[in-house]
This record gives structure tokens, sequence and C-alpha cells, in this order.
């Protein structure tokens, strides 16, 4: 029986590889902190194969073809040579058990794309970089649209999260699962709002998190709420995502960190998921 081992939330923001030294010392001390304790848990448990929640920023879709829920069943992807500054390479998969989730969530109801080829941004290989730096985990990218309307509904995303977690336990292969929300908070691109950060939303957001009451919040974090807080706060969805795979979890790190140099808000979680041990 495979099982959750560690569920985390952190940031894919390309200014975490080439753009820090913008930052204050302290501000920039405490955000690569919190990867750092987010390496140390990832070690610490030494899951053999690391899912990854994100959106593809149009690389493998694009407007005339964007699936809501999206799952990559290669042996291996390529991290595409990006802005990131950061070597493109060829990174390990699982097809066999990428295969399994598939067939398991769409018995469970979703209309999942499963894709042999997927070329990955700096979505997974700038986390991946700080939490797994030898890439060295079986990676296995779950997209789900947060760029192009129309959006899945957050109680859509979570059912999804609270879907894959039941999926991965079914599976007879004794495999530990680490589930990774690689996703900004408050922040826009290409409109008026390009620099501000709903600060005062992302702490919201993150303490309905914190207190575990996101469940029953979801028609107040919307994705139409999500919009007006920024376009690219849809984000949210794969951390919705994340908390639904990880029922009755237990927040053990909870940072949030307000970075309008780089556009965004950033959070940070680390959890063990109930009966992970």
């Amino acid at each position: 029986m495979s099982r959750i081992c560690l569920a985390l939330g952190g940031p894919h923001v390309l200014d975490l590889t080439i753009n820090p030294e913008i930052l204050d010392e302290e501000r920039r001390k405490n955000i690569f902190g919190s990867l750092d304790t987010m390496r140390r848990r990832f070690e610490e448990e030494s899951p053999d194969i690391i899912i990854i929640l994100s959106s593809d920023h149009l690389n493998n879709f694009f407007l005339d073809n964007i699936p809501s829920f999206a799952i990559g069943v290669a042996d291996s992807y390529q991290l595409l040579q990006s802005r990131a500054r950061l070597d493109p390479m060829r990174i390990k998969g699982n097809r066999t058990f990428s295969m399994q989730l598939v067939n398991s969530m769409i018995s469970k109801g979703f209309d999942i794309t499963f894709c042999a080829e997927m070329d990955l941004d700096h979505a997974f290989q700038v986390p991946l970089n700080f939490i797994d730096p030898d890439f060295k985990t079986p990676v296995i990218p779950i997209h789900i649209n947060s760029m192009v309307p129309p959006y899945v509904p957050s109680e859509r995303c979570y059912a999804f999260g609270v879907a894959l977690a039941k999926a991965i336990a079914e599976q007879d292969q004794n495999v530990k699962v680490a589930i990774l929300a690689a996703a900004g908070l408050s922040h826009s691109f290409g409109d008026g709002r390009m620099g501000k950060v709903a600060d005062e939303y992302d702490k919201s957001f993150l303490k309905s998190i914190e207190e575990g009451r996101l469940k029953d919040e979801l028609a107040i974090y919307s994705t139409a709420s999500m919009e007006n807080a920024g376009n690219g706060t849809l984000e949210n969805l794969e951390w919705i995502a994340l908390i639904g795979s990880v029922e009755g979890g237990r927040a053990e790190m909870m940072n949030y960190y307000r970075v309008p140099e780089w556009l965004t808000g950033l959070g940070f979680m680390v959890w063990n998921p109930p009966n992970s041990g």
C-alpha cells in the first residue's frame, strides 16, 4: 500500500535563482531558510516519488488545447532551459505508477489528460533545485490549469486532491510519496496590478489552511476572488488540491513573505499527513 509521507507548499518564482540579491538580508535569509527547512524534511522522509502540482505556463498546452487536469506518464522529462539560469537536463519519471494514478483518478470521476511527453519549466525546476538538488527522486508532474479561463472551481480542485490521496493509497506497491504544490500566492502579470501584492488576501488564505477551515471556506476562496487578488493568484488552485490530499494533516511550518520586488507573495508550508509514519 502506497502512502503520502510528506506534503509541501512553496513558490516557483524565477527570482529565487536569478534575482535573490535584490532583497534585504533579513528577508533573503528567511526565505531561503524556509526552503532549507523543506529540503531537510524531504531528505528525512526520503520519498520514492514526488508529485508536483503546478501549472504548465503554456509550454505543453496552448489556447487551442488546455486541459483542466493533466498527468505526466513518461519515464523521464526534459527540464527546459529557461530564464531560471539552471541547467537543462532530463529527470526521472515513473510511468508505471503514473498510469496507475491516471486509471484510479478516471475511476473516481475525473476526466484526466495523460501525457507521454512533457517538458517541465521553472514551475518544476526551481522548487526541485532547492528541495531535491540532485534531482534524484522520480517526478510525476500534474498540471492544474491556472492560466486561462474557464478555471476549475475551488471545490473541484479540493475534491481532486482528496481523490488523488485515495488513488495513491490504492496502489499495490509500497511507495512513499511526497506531494508539492509549486505555486505562488497573489500576483499579476500583464495588467495594471503587476507588482502589487494582495498580502491581506494571502494571509487570510493561509490562516484558513492553518486553522483547518479551508474545506468549509472554499466559496470564499473562489476563482473569482483569486482573480480579484491578481491574475496569477489562480495558482492557489494547486494549494487547494494539495490541502485536499492531506485532509487532517498537521502543518509543521507556515511562513509568508510579501515580496513586491519579485511581484508576488510567497508561502511556505510543510505537513506531516495523518498516519504518515
